[in-house]
């Protein structure tokens, strides 16, 4: 992959975030979609050589990834710790205790006092919690022809637990942005110790809502007003790399990025162009940011039209993960059943997966495509709900819709699985409605 040459006296700082590894669409796996894009991300990095490698949170999907999940992710992470150094801060979907392992795995001290004045010499590190400056939230990097990079790090922040490392900052009132302002600010006093502006260059790296920063993502935990924050005390950084927004997009100023997702998480996503970022670093000035395609794996599509219609675009839609939307067609026999339906569909694109099927003709009788696990896989428990859904429980269905039943689902359990109350777009859009009302 060809990447533009590095500016001579830069710095260099590849940003990838969000790979949620061992997500699902609709019960089919990404596995192989993910050994695609991330052999692309490695190719990037070849071809880039960057002085730095970040990865800005939600490595996994959830607190328990699948071991194929796990061996992708240490695979990855030695891969590129070939290449550079590279940083892994957790997102609100990883687990601490599955980073302390990954850690120890690829080579990293798991004991011992952090000297975050010393040029850092690992390969690999992976922080699994916010912690303070002298444990991990700074390092240093020597760049052998460009400025030296210090690195102040803020893994996702819950806001409903207690970080005790941080007791003598916390204020017991304050709002979920104020503390991580106070939070940050600690991190940059130690990041700006005695750095040489001339021949040094500050990056920031978090798993963090930014105010403003524009959605896509089907889901909502994490991404409500009261998680969002503001970014405009991070002063004196050449560069803010931000993860847990989806949509790649600039951060306010032209100072970051959103790196985005690695793939189209969800049908939220679809059509967005997936990206890495790298940014060239030079002191005292504005990054020079690049931003390079990640198009492999399987693109997320939502085709609909007749049956005539929808396999004229089979070469178009490809190997693409479909939800299909089956729409009246009066030249053909409207009592079609679900079942043969579910059938024509497959024939009519028949190198795409499709994970749900909707019978337009009929916008009353909503249908719900089974998704059942791989012969070698152990089924999830929200496989098992669409699989009840779409047999014995049809008739609980009704007139709902079942994607938004079943994604409500996933909505609460992931909230259970890290411990955090669930944000629901519904309650987010009446609690607006209800503050608009007179």
């Amino acid at each position: 992959m060809k990447v533009r040459e590095r500016p001579t006296g830069a710095a260099r700082v590849l940003h990838t975030s969000d790979w949620h590894l061992g997500v699902t669409c609709r019960g089919e796996s990404r596995g192989r979609d993910h050994d695609a894009a991330i052999a692309q991300v490695v190719a990037v990095a070849d071809a880039a050589r960057p002085d730095l490698i970040l990865h800005t949170g939600d490595l996994f999907d959830g607190v328990r990834p699948g071991y194929d999940d796990m061996l992708r992710a240490l695979l990855a992470l030695r891969r590129l710790g070939e290449v550079a150094p590279v940083v892994v801060i957790a997102g609100n979907h990883d687990s601490e205790g599955l980073f302390r392992v990954l850690a120890e795995a690829v080579g990293e001290p798991g004991a011992g006092r952090w000297d975050h004045r010393a040029h850092c010499t690992q390969r690999v590190r992976l922080l699994g919690k916010p912690c303070l400056p002298d444990t991990g939230a700074v390092a240093r990097y020597r760049v052998a022809d460009g400025p030296d990079i210090r690195l102040g790090c803020l893994p996702f922040v819950h806001s409903n637990r207690l970080i005790k490392e941080f007791d003598e900052l916390a204020i017991a009132n304050a709002t979920y942005a104020e503390k991580i302002r106070t939070i940050a600010e600690e991190i940059t006093a130690a990041v700006r110790e005695g750095m040489d502006p001339a021949s040094e260059v500050a990056v920031w790296a978090s798993h963090l809502h930014v105010e403003g920063a524009r959605l896509s993502s089907e889901r909502q935990i994490h991404v409500s007003a009261d998680y969002a924050a503001d970014p405009t005390h991070l002063t004196g950084y050449g560069y803010l790399a931000f993860g847990h927004i989806h949509r790649p997009q600039d951060l306010p100023g032209g100072r970051g990025r959103y790196a985005g997702s690695l793939l189209e998480v969800d049908f939220g996503e679809e059509a967005e162009d997936k990206v890495v970022v790298v940014a060239d670093l030079e002191p005292a000035t504005y990054p020079s940011m690049t931003t390079l395609p990640i198009t492999a794996g399987r693109r997320l599509r939502r085709p609909r039209g007749t049956l005539t219609e929808l396999a004229a675009c089979a070469d178009e839609l490809g190997d693409a993960i479909c939800e299909v939307t089956v729409e009246p067609d009066l030249a053909a026999d409207p009592g079609e059943d679900v079942a043969s339906l579910s059938a024509a569909v497959r024939a009519a694109l028949p190198t795409a997966t499709i994970v749900g099927v909707i019978d337009a003709r009929r916008p009353a009788e909503l249908t719900l495509d089974e998704s059942a696990p791989a012969a070698d896989a152990e089924e999830t428990v929200g496989q098992a709900l669409r699989r009840y859904l779409a047999t014995d429980g049809a008739a609980l269905v009704g007139r709902a819709d079942p994607d938004r039943m079943t994604g409500l689902f996933d909505e609460l359990l992931a909230a259970v699985e890290i411990g955090d109350h669930p944000v629901i777009s519904e309650d987010v859009h009446l609690d607006a409605l209800s503050r608009q009302a007179p």
